[in-house]
């Protein structure tokens, strides 16, 4: 699948949803998109930064 990476935490939010719709065909899946669990968990004021490690 390609796309874009996500610039806010919205964006991010949308592609694991299109992601976990294909949860199935997709082995250890949480253990994959658990490296986005921090950003998922920032608060308004914190800034979103994608890098290299997602």
């Amino acid at each position: 699948m390609e796309t874009k990476p996500p610039s806010n935490k919205k964006e991010l939010q949308s592609l694991l949803g299109k992601v976990n719709f294909l949860r199935r065909f997709i082995s250890n899946l949480s253990g994959k998109t658990k490296v986005f669990s921090p950003l998922l968990r920032l608060k308004k004021e914190q800034e979103f930064r994608w890098n290299e490690e997602h």
